[in-house]
């Protein structure tokens, strides 16, 4: 079987290569089989939307039926997309308000707190941060000084263990080994609070003024006060999905957006 056929994991190198073709073992046929079918979908699903997408926009059975699809291949973790230590920052202008502002709050302190650090590194992981580059990415900020605003003080050269083995839990290969997901909307909207915390959700927990700086950097003066006449009056999940929108500059469904990996998911499809 020739490598391409199961990119996912060959890049996690669970299969032995050997002259392009890749060699298992038949304790490994579930993971293989599920790997190339849910790659065939992935495919086919791609091949619909260019060929077909008048169809499944007006034909509510078609929709469904792809928002089915999607579902079950999200709640099974497959990676949606390739984000890697290279390409993280034009891959950022693709991620929601919540995730934006955290990896900018991180370039700029080189630190964040507990939770915004947990959640934007599972974040970054179901977008298809691999652990190796994950760890280096990490690696790269905690070995810089921290800021004075910085709430975290922990350095790399310090804690390297300590570090290296919580980033290898999120992916599941230490402790209970769980697949670990990305905190929901919902979630992060009613979940961690409190003035030393940076994450939250910009439509529900930003003044005007901080909203504002964070949509400078995908809108124009004039969308953003169009958008902001609509802030007070809608809820989070309205907004954001509102925003995709704006961002896209093209349809994209009868949607809401329900998570950081959807919105994400969204803009790169």
């Amino acid at each position: 079987m020739r490598f391409e056929i199961v990119p996912d994991l060959v890049k996690e190198r669970e299969l032995i290569l050997n002259n392009g073709y890749i060699i298992t073992y038949c304790s490994n046929w579930k993971k293989v089989l599920r790997s190339l079918f849910s790659n065939y979908i992935l495919s086919e699903i791609s091949i619909m939307k260019k060929q077909a997408q008048h169809t499944i926009k007006y034909d509510l059975r078609f929709h469904i039926l792809n928002q089915k699809i999607q579902t079950y291949l999200f709640k099974e973790g497959i990676a949606h997309g390739n984000v890697t230590i290279d390409n993280i920052e034009t891959e950022t202008q693709k991620f929601p308000l919540c995730m934006q502002h955290l990896h900018s709050v991180l370039r700029s302190r080189h630190r964040l707190s507990h939770y915004a650090r947990l959640y934007y590194s599972l974040f970054l992981k179901e977008i298809g941060m691999t652990l190796e580059d994950s760890i280096a990415f990490w690696r790269q900020e905690y070995s810089k000084p921290h800021t004075c605003t910085s709430v975290c003080s922990h350095n790399w050269q310090s804690n390297e263990k300590k570090f290296i083995y919580s980033i290898r839990h999120m992916y599941g290969l230490e402790g209970l080994r769980k697949n670990y997901k990305t905190p929901d909307c919902n979630l992060i909207c009613t979940g961690i609070s409190g003035a030393t915390y940076e994450g939250g959700c910009p439509f529900k927990d930003f003044d005007m003024s901080a909203l504002r700086n964070l949509l400078r950097a995908s809108l124009t003066e004039d969308e953003i006060e169009k958008f902001l006449r609509n802030v007070s009056i809608k809820d989070p999940e309205v907004l954001c999905t509102a925003f995709l929108k704006l961002v896209r500059k093209h349809d994209v469904n009868d949607i809401v957006i329900k998570s950081p990996v959807q919105y994400y998911q969204r803009m790169t499809n």
